[in-house]
């Protein structure tokens, strides 16, 4: 499950220590006073989660109470409404975005012509939207690989075709010819954001270039080799 994944992770990769962890919070747990307090006995000063939005901002306060001061690592946060609101219990964490996020700069043309038709439309951008807008694109994308006479088969097999599909840079690279079964070829990426006085800031990006990726399935840390990728 999704915490023993942390844990093996941190196994692989023993880039820190695991000092505490815990299966026993129920969904819509609120108190987590005990828990932070053990945190604060074993010197945890990165804390990363299987939790809902409600719940890690139930931990962010909590620590705030008990003034512990650790960064959150967030896999399910950039909400902007949400950060607005919340962000002062966040402060440093750190978010991770599957798409490209609009805070990226400059614009390539794919995500200035998404933020600009959704701005017309007077719609809220945010992460499930966007993944829509690039779930459209796909389908263009294999509707005109199939040609007039396309039937839902041929427009399968059309997008099973494309081997560097990338909605225009608005979400990593997939190659349709492997990463059916083999997540994890040739590579993985992510966007990662940094929570600044509330707002989203692009964390190891480079201009234009919003997501870190690193080689699948590296044996160590050093081979990972991470790089940036449009």
């Amino acid at each position: 499950d999704c915490v023993d994944g942390i844990k093996a992770s941190f196994d692989k990769y023993p880039v820190a220590k695991v000092v505490y962890s815990t299966k026993a919070l129920a969904f819509g747990t609120t108190d987590m006073s005990t828990d932070v307090k053990h945190m604060i006995d074993a010197g945890v000063d990165f804390v990363t989660t299987c939790l809902d939005t409600n719940g890690v901002l139930t931990l962010a306060r909590e620590m705030r109470q008990q003034g512990m001061n650790a960064i959150q690592f967030l896999p399910n946060a950039y909400d902007h409404d949400f950060m607005s609101k919340n962000g002062a219990f966040f402060q440093n964490s750190v978010v991770i975005v599957q798409e490209a996020p609009i805070e990226t700069t400059p614009r390539f043309p794919a995500l200035q012509n998404y933020i600009t038709w959704m701005g017309k439309g007077g719609y809220t951008m945010t992460e499930n939207a966007e993944i829509g807008w690039a779930n459209a694109d796909l389908f263009v994308t294999g509707l005109r690989g199939a040609g007039e006479n396309f039937s839902r088969q041929k427009v399968i097999d059309a997008i099973n075709k494309l081997t560097n599909y990338n909605a225009g840079g608005i979400l990593p690279p997939v190659d349709w010819t492997q990463q059916h079964t083999n997540l994890h070829y040739p590579r993985s990426c992510i966007g990662f954001m940094q929570i600044e006085n509330s707002k989203f800031v692009s964390l190891w990006a480079q201009p234009g270039k919003p997501f870190t990726c690193w080689n699948g399935t590296p044996a160590t840390v050093q081979d990972s080799k991470p790089y940036n990728q449009i």
